[in-house]
């Protein structure tokens, strides 16, 4: 009989905990890979509390805050699905390759 099983579930039970509380390093690597930027390339604004249970007032505020994400090239402009083409002559000088993500936080309601 194997008596190391309960290492195995204690490690697993580690990840998990790690991905939900993880903070706000978990989430800047998580977008530095997803983006394949470096950790310096990824701002994300602090998230508000105001829609947390324990801002007064006490209790369930009927909303939460997803996070908004802006990506940029090289030479600052937007890029993704969030960027706007205005003229041909910015098409051929469109950059694609995204540089930097900034993550800014909207509040939606439940």
């Amino acid at each position: 009989m194997n008596d190391d099983w309960p290492i195995g579930y204690l490690f697993l039970l580690g990840i998990i905990l790690l991905i939900w509380f993880g903070g706000p390093w978990f989430n800047t690597a998580w977008y530095a890979v997803q983006y394949k930027v470096g950790l310096n390339q990824v701002h994300i604004d602090p998230m508000p509390k105001d829609c947390d249970w324990g801002h007064a007032p006490l209790g369930d505020k009927g909303c939460h805050f997803a996070p908004d994400v802006m990506t940029y090239n090289a030479s600052g402009k937007m890029v993704g699905a969030k960027s706007p083409i205005i003229s041909w002559q910015e098409l051929e000088a469109y950059d694609p390759k995204v540089a930097t993500v900034v993550i800014h936080w909207k509040q939606e309601t439940d």
